[in-house]
């Protein structure tokens, strides 16, 4: 009822039962409290639903494999009269401002083998080939923009283009957030361009557009005691793979290229059964295939969010629906 008058919006509509859940139910709920069907006397996903139904507070889609909510009865006097606790009393709430355990979310998966997840990965250009630039910088400011993997990330490379305009006075007299470039911003843009002022922003964007694309990872090892590993790696970011598919009969969610990240993922996959509170196992690598994480039931448009949450780039999810 909560989820219902707070949130779900009948423009969402028709919506799967378990996006409903892990979405909207699961992060509304009260701060301290924790919600899990499968510990309930319904066990399963569908039965609550169904009893839902029964109770005139939604329809559910006929002859569905899988639960799929089509209409909200919001006239029901329930549903009327029911009295919404305050969004700041609310686990997401909660969740947000990292205050105290909010019952088994994302953020809760405290305990052995299950650090919260948290995944750093940013595009970054070996910054080697811009060694002249940062030479003339001088030796404290060159210091100053120097990173230890030696790399630079977009904004660190406008910095340093900044720092050098600056100190060589390369600002347009008649508009000062356009750059004239010297003959070593020049060279080092092949001296054929033929454009004779840049902004900041667009002048990094052409340095960087010249050098091989990388990126930095950071990934916590062990929870908190163990730390974060960075590393750098060639090229664009590993793709990850979002499928639905069946196993024995039953819904299945599978997650491939996540291993590809360097993360535990067995600690990865525990944070995510607590976020969707579903039965969640890692799958070793066979001689066909890679190693990934499979989910009972058909849970990828939540997990597709979950990845962007713990930091996977959008662009680098692949999402694909049986």
């Amino acid at each position: 009822l909560q989820a219902i008058k707070t949130r779900l919006k009948d423009k969402d509509l028709p919506m799967a039962g378990n996006m409903l859940y892990a979405q909207h139910m699961r992060p509304c709920r009260r701060a301290g409290s924790h919600i899990d069907v499968k510990a309930s006397s319904f066990k399963k996903l569908v039965a609550f639903l169904t009893h839902c139904e029964e109770a005139g507070w939604i329809a559910l889609k006929k002859n569905s494999a899988e639960p799929v909510v089509t209409k909200v009865c919001r006239d029901h006097p329930d549903i009327r009269e029911w009295k919404p606790w305050p969004k700041a009393c609310t686990a997401e709430a909660a969740e947000a401002s990292g205050g105290g355990d909010s019952g088994g979310g994302a953020g809760a998966a405290g305990g052995k083998g299950a650090p919260v997840a948290s995944i750093e990965v940013e595009p970054v250009w070996r910054m080697s080939k811009l060694k002249a630039l940062i030479d003339a910088l001088g030796a404290e400011e060159a210091k100053s923009v120097t990173t230890e993997d030696g790399c630079w990330s977009r904004s660190e490379c406008i910095e340093a283009v900044r720092s050098y305009v600056e100190r060589k006075e390369l600002w347009q007299q008649n508009n000062r957030k356009r750059i004239a470039p010297d003959d070593l911003l020049l060279g080092m843009l092949g001296g054929k361009d033929s454009q004779t002022s840049f902004s900041v922003e667009s002048l990094a964007d052409k340095l960087l557009g010249a050098l091989p694309a990388m990126h930095r990872v950071a990934v916590p090892q062990g929870g908190a005691v163990g730390g974060v590993r960075r590393t750098v790696r060639q090229g664009k970011p590993p793709l990850v793979q979002v499928r639905t598919d069946t196993r024995r009969g039953h819904s299945v969610t599978l997650i491939f290229g996540l291993e590809a990240y360097g993360v535990d993922m067995e600690a990865l996959a525990a944070t995510l059964q607590k976020a969707l509170a579903t039965s969640v196992a890692v799958e070793e690598a066979s001689v066909q295939g890679q190693a990934g994480i499979m989910v009972q039931g058909f849970w990828d448009v939540a997990v597709v969010e979950w990845l962007g949450r713990i930091g996977i780039p959008p662009d680098s999810v692949q999402h694909q629906a049986k």
